[in-house]
């Protein structure tokens, strides 16, 4: 079976698809796949065949036409593309239809009232169309890039990465709040890394002078960078203190960490995904990056205020992942840090 996947969006938006690409694995063993999307996700097409979104062959294809060039279309035409979009493109579906037998159209947003997560929506879409006789696979991340395994292994267990920005600023908690969570985790013993998308150098700048009470920022943009990081926690321990985690009264005591080792991570997603194997757990917002980590197998708590928490929490293969707040607003800074201690115990 040879499928050309055309998903377009967002980070967040091709880890939700997780569940339906692997059902189509499941179904057809010898599955040829061919995944469109936003060229800065190609880290996450594992084996498969990937092509950007944002490639100029495609253009004519929304236009109903043939694509400028074809060497993109595997041997004999694909047997089905699948376009998952937010409405049906009658032009995008006729030019799809130059290449490909059958063309199928998948709702990428479920309706208003939908009770369910964003991942059994999608499943559903592609099961139905498509008569599938798969259950619902675990929602880990099914094209995983060569050398990522059992992220669980690698982990470092004092290693606690943030990320306080998101696709929209209505779904940033107070970056204040997530500067007071470092602070606290980091007088346990962890080292802190914020990761920073693309487009959030502001933020960047904004915590940074939050954390000007309490030593320099280290920027984390190269490999290079990381290594030199991790050397520096390795010499930042005042050995002769310890603290317990969460609030100082139980638990394995950990050394306390000197003040000013948070790390802010600007990089690709590749090297993203490298990095993140040492890392035991994950606080942010309603994010593509929240949901990468959950994807990953990273414990994860993810703070809501704006969208709907049930529809679209992520996801992991394990039981840990959490979240807090809602549509209605922003959770308070005490539960959010009350259950992040919990998970880490």
């Amino acid at each position: 079976m040879k499928i050309c996947v055309y998903r377009p969006g967002a980070l967040g938006d091709l880890i939700v698809t997780g569940p339906a690409i692997e059902a189509m694995r499941i179904q057809w063993p010898d599955l040829n796949l061919t995944l469109i999307a936003s060229p800065s996700w190609s880290a996450l097409a594992g084996k498969a065949r990937f092509l950007s979104a944002d490639d100029p062959a495609l253009l004519p294809l929304f236009s109903g036409k043939s694509p400028m060039r074809r060497d993109w279309i595997v041997q004999g035409g694909f047997d089905l593309a699948i376009l998952f979009l937010q409405r049906p493109d009658p032009l995008l579906e006729q030019g799809f239809g130059t290449v490909a037998s059958r063309v199928l159209t998948v709702r990428s947003r479920p309706p208003a009232g939908y009770a369910k997560n964003i991942r059994d929506f999608l499943f559903e879409e592609v099961q139905a169309a498509l008569n599938l006789s798969v259950s619902r696979p675990p929602s880990r991340w099914p094209l995983l890039p060569e050398g990522v395994g059992d992220l669980r292994t690698e982990s470092n267990p004092a290693m606690l990465w943030l990320h306080a920005g998101s696709g929209s600023s209505r779904k940033n908690w107070p970056p204040e709040n997530y500067y007071s969570l470092a602070r606290e985790f980091a007088r346990s013993g962890y080292c802190i890394l914020w990761s920073l998308g693309p487009a959030e150098e502001g933020l960047a700048q904004g915590l940074a002078k939050l954390q000007q009470d309490s030593g320099s920022v280290f920027w984390i943009r190269s490999q290079r960078d990381w290594q030199t990081w991790k050397a520096i926690q390795e010499t930042s321990y005042d050995r002769s203190r310890t603290v317990a985690p969460g609030d100082g009264n139980s638990g394995s005591a950990a050394p306390v960490r000197k003040e000013g080792l948070h790390a802010l991570l600007q990089v690709d997603l590749a090297q993203l995904i490298s990095f993140l194997q040492e890392c035991s757990f994950f606080i942010g917002n309603d994010s593509g990056v929240g949901h990468l980590a959950a994807g990953l197998g990273i414990p994860t708590l993810t703070v809501f205020g704006s969208s709907d928490s049930v529809v679209w929490a992520p996801q992991g293969p394990g039981n840990g992942v959490r979240t807090l707040g809602s549509a209605e607003g922003f959770p308070d800074l005490a539960d959010v840090l009350e259950l992040a201690r919990k998970m880490v115990q």
